[in-house]
């Protein structure tokens, strides 16, 4: 079963390793019929790459996506802990809302972002795109993190008194339960 799950992985990896193995041939090498095994491995296309704008895009890239994650995380963490501990009729019914805003159509949204970023001159910036991710994986944060983490854990465990030995312990097996970890 193991050496089945093997090449199974070898084959769905098979062509990124390809890819990888590409992006250290010449040109000339690549369009090389039959392709060689073994050839002179050459830096020269990383070097491109990282002398092109492709710097730029990818700094941006990563600007937006730190910021947006953290972002989510900040504002999604206690958010869901807040819903998961609310007891409220409708408590539920705002979880199911929050949920349901993730399902709509993100096209829905476009001129009506499109028409407050103009408002705001918010257009070709990061910050502009940073806010739309982040409206997009709030919920998504709210959702996960409320369900698996807050709801799992027990709340009389949450009500002990937390300078107690024994709250540490059972909080932490209950953790260690909940992320599958082996004592």
């Amino acid at each position: 079963m193991q050496g089945l799950a093997l090449v199974l992985a070898l084959l769905a990896l098979a062509p990124f390793l390809w890819l990888l193995v590409m992006s250290f041939k010449t040109n000339a090498e690549i369009f090389r019929f039959p392709p060689r095994l073994f050839f002179d491995a050459t830096l020269a296309n990383y070097a491109a790459l990282w002398t092109s704008e492709f710097r730029n895009s990818f700094s941006n890239s990563l600007i937006v996506s730190v910021a947006s994650t953290v972002l989510s995380l900040v504002i999604g963490v206690p958010a869901a802990y807040a819903l998961s501990r609310w007891t409220t009729r409708g408590g539920g019914a705002i979880t199911l809302w929050i949920l349901a805003s993730r399902m709509a159509p993100p096209i829905a949204f476009t001129i009506p972002y499109f028409l407050v970023y103009r408002h705001l001159e918010l257009l070709d910036t990061l910050t502009g795109l940073i806010v739309i991710y982040l409206t997009f994986n709030l919920s998504l944060v709210i959702w996960i993190v409320g369900a698996l983490v807050f709801y799992a854990i027990a709340l009389h465990i949450e009500r002990q008194r937390p300078c107690d030995d024994q709250h540490t312990n059972q909080l932490t097996a209950e953790c260690r339960k909940l992320f599958g970890a082996k004592d």
